[in-house]
């Protein structure tokens, strides 16, 4: 019998996704255990929501919990359409795309269904199925992975929304140093949480209600399952897809040593 994730223990939901003001869906992966009884470490690796629209008190919060990388997974076009990054100095951007788009795609991927609401889960699992393909998320991940190793820097990994794209890196990161699938998973889900929020924020931004399932604005276990079975389908195993991406097991051991108690 597996065992209750930890993840609900560790942060409050509601009050933790909105540390960042201006941004939301945020939270720290600390805490998550592995196989082996382990725990990742606090404040190291962050994800959440894209960072424009991120206030005074947002910047503050942001140098508070000392996050000197953040990792903007959109493409360039997305950026200028959704804003980019508002980070106070001293913090470094990597824009690190994870698709090679046409240059003038701003969208992101739960913003493809815009005029045709239906099928957002067959969608999203055709887009999950890609992301182990992607060269541009092999170099954003293996970046991440060597940023995240070195002892001085804490990361904050975020998308659009960040839940789809953010969601990919920090599973990938999470189960290459042994976290369990049940607290890798239930991290994932918590992405949920701000599904009105997104919801809210996109009817603003087009000025009237958005008519797209939760299929589309959240997330589903089924979405991990489909791009862990294109790693399998693919690669042959989850330790062959590391190595496809420059990822060894010393390199696995560095990231280890730094993230988990």
């Amino acid at each position: 019998m597996s065992r209750e994730p930890i993840v609900a223990g560790v942060t409050s939901t509601d009050a933790d996704q909105f540390r960042l003001s201006g941004a939301w869906n945020f939270r720290d992966l600390a805490g998550l255990r592995t196989a082996d009884g382990r725990t990742v470490r606090p404040g190291i690796v962050f994800r959440s929501s894209q960072l424009a629209e991120l206030d005074d008190d947002g910047q503050a919060a942001l140098l508070q919990l000392g996050i000197t990388d953040v990792f903007d997974l959109r493409g360039d076009a997305e950026a200028r359409h959704g804003g980019r990054d508002n980070l106070p100095d001293g913090v470094r951007l990597h824009v690190a795309p994870f698709h090679e788009r046409r240059l003038d795609d701003a969208t992101a991927p739960h913003e493809t269904r815009l005029d045709s609401p239906g099928g957002g889960r067959e969608y999203l699992s055709r887009a999950y199925a890609e992301f182990p393909l992607l060269a541009g998320a092999h170099a954003a991940i293996a970046d991440i992975f060597d940023t995240v190793a070195d002892t001085d820097n804490r990361v904050l990994i975020h998308c659009a929304a960040g839940k789809d794209r953010a969601g990919w890196v920090a599973a990938t990161l999470l189960r290459a140093i042994g976290v369990t699938e049940d607290d890798i998973v239930a991290d994932y889900l918590r992405s949920n949480d701000a599904i009105g929020t997104l919801r809210s924020r996109m009817s603003a931004q087009y000025g009237q209600a958005v008519n797209l399932s939760d299929d589309l604005l959240g997330v589903d276990e089924e979405y991990y399952r489909v791009a862990m079975d294109a790693v399998e389908h693919h690669y042959g195993s989850f330790e062959d897809y590391l190595g496809s991406l420059g990822l060894d097991s010393g390199a696995v051991g560095r990231l280890r040593g730094r993230l988990l108690d």
